[in-house]
C-alpha cells in the first residue's frame, strides 16, 4: 500500500561515524546537485582551548545507506578550527565557512572560507 506523504516530514536517522571520545559538534549538511549529501562538523579535544580541533566531513552518495569515511575538510595547523557552515551561492558554488581561533579567545577568531570551482 502506497503511503502519501502530504504535509509530513520524512526523515531517517543513521550515524555518520561511530562514537568518538573527542569533542564533535556544530554539524552542517547540504544536498549536492547530483543528490548526494555532504556533511561537515568540527572535532578535537576541545572547542577553542585545544589546537587539534579541525573541520571534518563525510559524504552520503545518493541511493546508498552508508556515509563515506571521515575526511579533513579544513585544518589550520596549531589552531582550533570551529563552527563550519556549508551552503551554495547564486552561482551554484559550494562554500565552506568556518572560524579559526588564534589565541583561544573568541575575539581572536578569523573567518575562513573555501569555495568550490
Amino acid at each position: 500500500m502506497e503511503q502519501k506523504m502530504q504535509n509530513k516530514i520524512y526523515y531517517r536517522s543513521i550515524p555518520i561515524f561511530p562514537y568518538i571520545k573527542k569533542h564533535a559538534h556544530a554539524s552542517t549538511i547540504v544536498e549536492l546537485s547530483n543528490g548526494d549529501l555532504l556533511s561537515a562538523w568540527f572535532q578535537g579535544s576541545g572547542e577553542r582551548q585545544a589546537d587539534d580541533v579541525l573541520i571534518m566531513g563525510s559524504r552520503l552518495r545518493k541511493g546508498k545507506s552508508e556515509w563515506s569515511k571521515r575526511f579533513v575538510m579544513a585544518d589550520v595547523p596549531g589552531f582550533p578550527d570551529i563552527n563550519p557552515v556549508l551552503f551554495f551561492d547564486t552561482q551554484d558554488r559550494l562554500w565552506l565557512v568556518w572560524y579559526t581561533v588564534i589565541a583561544h579567545q573568541w575575539d581572536t577568531s578569523l573567518l575562513m572560507y573555501r569555495i568550490s570551482k
